[in-house]
């Protein structure tokens, strides 16, 4: 529990206590915490041939609900379950949404707060909630094509539930071992309704997209992805739980990723007022538009792109990443390793501490972003964000696309600032009276602390232009 939600104050709190090479333990797992590039560099060299974690070291909960999903199996049933649901994440399957998420996100900012505003809050947006309905049903979209009313409604029902079994993964305890099965806990119980309901939706949403795909522009993948099931390349359980991992973890990350993007831009007005101006730059026509928001940073680099990767980089979605071990020993600042050894990448060691960032490696500076592409260092392994090697996460281009579009959707639209006026308990990064040595006194907001992702907890003015 303390390497997740309490993991941004415990990352420096642990290395000053520990040192730059220190072990962890999750139940009766050790992993070894890596602090530093070189570490990286040593460890991840192979990362095609690591095995992740079982369930992630989090225990029985956790397997039984994510425990064979694409993220967290290794080895040949990786490759086997990744070759079936991964062509709609691929990036040139990006072009093909373009069009289609610029409308839904046009349309999902129109209406966003009818009939659901407290007066007092008028004109103003919260990063997270307002918006993590976003990136859920559009990825809903890309599964399942158009669903109906009914099913996106019993879709959204399954929400709430889902968080809650995440937070009791989270908190561990009991359920971290079968004896809670064999106790019937409470949240089993409610681990076999939800798993039972999402089960049933998927097969109305396979059902659903079968009977219309001709009205459809395109297929929808949940029909092969059940075809994959049926002629028993994959199990049916395999392709419930990634499809779990694709939309219900899909709403922390990629809402962490696009909350902080957004806090950053309301608290940097002049790089706000830059990108702004950039953004008109590309809009002369749909297809310099679309070119804008698909570029990407290795062959064409922009604010854009850099206002992403600086906030990505102050803001990791977590501050340890999941658990994986190497095939063969490693050798670490003098320390042999055994094979086999879980490791995990410290991401504000990585992100912010580590001196190749410079002597404002604390502060939100983009321009960072396109001097060093410029100068051509290289950034690999000093910078973590959706992995490295092979394994890297499977929606970070859904994700990008999605960020961009919906940054670019709401600058040409306002201005976003901080709500200075609102009273925020200010919740420091500070644990037992340490803090945080990043130097961050000037960025000291308030977020969410019930959540394994690092979300922000305020409001943003949004000003009409």
């Amino acid at each position: 529990m303390e390497k997740f939600l309490q993991g941004r104050a415990n990352s420096a709190k642990w290395r000053r206590r520990y040192g730059e090479l220190y072990r962890l333990w999750a139940g009766t797992r050790s992993e070894v915490v890596l602090t530093k590039a070189a570490h990286v560099q040593a460890v991840f060299r192979d990362s095609h041939t690591h095995i992740k974690a079982h369930a992630n070291g989090s225990g029985y909960l956790m397997d039984c609900l994510l425990g064979s999903c694409l993220g967290l199996i290794s080895g040949g049933p990786w490759r086997t379950l990744k070759s079936r649901v991964e062509a709609p994440f691929l990036h040139p399957s990006m072009g093909i949404y373009t069009t289609d998420l610029q409308d839904f996100t046009g349309k999902y900012l129109r209406e966003l707060g009818v009939g659901r505003r407290k007066p007092e809050e008028y004109g103003k947006l919260h990063p997270v909630h307002d918006l993590k309905l976003l990136p859920f049903l559009f990825v809903a979209r890309i599964l399942y094509g158009a669903l109906d009313a009914e099913l996106e409604a019993e879709l959204l029902e399954l929400i709430p539930v889902r968080e809650q079994l995440f937070k009791s993964v989270i908190a561990g305890g009991v359920t971290r071992f079968y004896l809670a099965r064999l106790l019937a806990h409470p949240t089993m119980r409610s681990l076999d309704r939800f798993k039972n309901r999402w089960a049933t939706l998927n097969d109305k949403a396979h059902s659903h997209a079968a009977k219309t795909k001709g009205q459809q522009q395109r297929e929808p993948p949940i029909i092969d992805m059940y075809k994959s099931v049926k002629d028993g390349a994959i199990s049916r359980e395999q392709l419930l739980q990634t499809l779990d991992e694709m939309l219900f973890a899909n709403i922390d990350v990629t809402m962490g990723g696009v909350s902080w993007a957004l806090v950053f831009l309301a608290a940097h007005p002049t790089v706000q007022k830059a990108l702004r101006e950039e953004i008109r730059d590309y809009n002369s026509s749909p297809a310099t538009r679309d070119a804008y928001l698909l570029s990407s940073w290795s062959t064409k680099p922009t604010l854009l792109g850099a206002c992403i990767l600086e906030a990505a980089r102050l803001r990791p979605l977590a501050a340890f990443s999941v658990p994986q071990s190497c095939p063969t020993p490693r050798t670490l600042d003098g320390f042999l390793i055994p094979a086999r050894t879980d490791f995990i990448v410290d991401t504000y060691a990585l992100n912010i501490r580590d001196p190749f960032w410079g002597p404002d490696r604390d502060r939100f500076r983009p321009q960072r972003w396109l001097e060093r592409q410029q100068s051509g260092r290289d950034l690999r392994y000093h910078y973590w964000r959706f992995g490295f090697g092979p394994r890297t996460c499977l929606g970070k281009h859904i994700a990008d696309l999605m960020l961009r579009t919906l940054v670019v959707n709401l600058l040409e639209g306002c201005v976003l600032s901080l709500d200075t006026a609102s009273e925020y308990k200010s919740k420091s990064m500070e644990t037992e009276g340490e803090a945080l040595e990043t130097g961050e006194e000037d960025m000291n907001w308030p977020w969410d602390d019930e959540m394994w992702i690092h979300h922000p907890d305020l409001l943003l003015r949004r000003e009409p232009l």
